[in-house]
């Protein structure tokens, strides 16, 4: 497994749900009633990866009227308040600050701007956000003087209640409005898969069963759509159960490697230890054994190796995106 290559843009683009297919209809009406009521509102959108959330968000973000301005941002790339004030200041200024400024000045920015405009905020992956000062960012855009229309959508995947991972002032004042999307069941990922439209992919040249399976290894639509991609570049004839079968751990790592595009190497360094670990292991898989290979990959590449305290917040960053448990 290469995880110093990265999947192509096409590959990242064709994986994308669309409209038609999310089949969210009701919390589509829920977030578009949310962002277009009077007032602040703000919204903490909940389920697991593969639910239709990011792109139901897009979709209604889309439809919008054109006097809310949108600014969508993602915790995994803006993982702590400067970088998120920061970009926040710039998407809606419409100017690069550059860099240097103090956060005092990026919020006066901010605030300025909002006196004039109504605008929505998305922080997807907030999770990323929250394992740093995310929680004093959520305070300060809940705390935003009430004629600065701003409201703020968070986006997680792992916590479903945001009252038990930020304090009780911050919860109070954000007061969040919670739409959750609940996981695919089986028979609507079978009856979803086939209906999208995936590059060099022929539906007709599934088999029924190839469907069934992949929908019953897993409800994530965007795996299950990676996996139909990887099939579509590697198999030339009818694709069987069996043979998506026997795809399914190379479909599984290029999922991975497109939720780890914006990480860094060590990120990917330290999946593939974990990997090889997992392979030739029954049972658990101990830390310090999964150091000592990932320092064997270093060495391997010339790279030199994160300390442990520092791979500890790396592990918990394979963790929020569901490749580890």
């Amino acid at each position: 497994m290469n995880h110093e290559s990265q999947p192509s843009d096409d590959t990242v683009e064709a994986t994308k749900l669309t409209k038609d297919i999310i089949n969210r209809q009701r919390e589509r009406t829920a977030l578009r009633d949310a962002l277009t009521s009077p007032g602040p509102g703000n919204v903490h959108i909940y389920g697991p990866r593969g639910s239709g959330k990011t792109s139901v968000t897009h979709t209604v973000l889309d439809d919008l009227p054109n006097e809310i301005q949108t600014v969508y941002l993602t915790g995994m790339e803006h993982d702590t308040q400067y970088k998120v004030l920061e970009r926040l200041a710039a998407e809606l200024t419409g100017e690069e600050l550059g860099s240097g400024y103090h956060t005092s000045d990026l919020q006066h920015q901010i605030e300025d701007h909002l006196y004039d405009t109504t605008a929505v905020v998305v922080l997807d992956e907030v999770d990323f956000l929250l394992e740093n000062d995310g929680n004093d960012l959520l305070y300060y855009l809940s705390r935003i003087d009430a004629d600065a229309q701003l409201t703020t959508v968070c986006i997680s995947a792992n916590h479903d209640n945001l009252a038990e991972v930020i304090d009780d002032r911050t919860y109070s004042s954000f007061h969040p409005q919670r739409i959750t999307f609940d996981p695919y069941s089986v028979d609507q990922a079978r009856r979803i898969l086939p209906e999208h439209d995936i590059e060099s992919l022929d539906p007709l040249s599934v088999s029924p069963q190839a469907f069934g399976y992949i929908a019953s290894q897993t409800q994530n639509l965007r795996r299950g759509l990676h996996w139909l991609q990887y099939a579509a570049d590697t198999v030339e004839d009818t694709l069987t159960q069996d043979e998506v079968k026997e795809i399914e751990h190379p479909a599984r790592q290029l999922y991975w490697d497109v939720l780890l595009k914006d990480f860094s190497i060590h990120h990917h360094y330290l999946l593939e230890a974990i990997d090889q670990l997992s392979a030739e292991t029954v049972g658990s898989i101990y830390t310090g054994d999964i150091y000592d290979r990932y320092e064997e990959l270093c060495e391997i590449s010339g790279k030199d190796p994160l300390s442990q305290r520092r791979l500890s917040d790396y592990l918990r960053h394979l963790e929020l995106l569901d490749i580890i448990q």
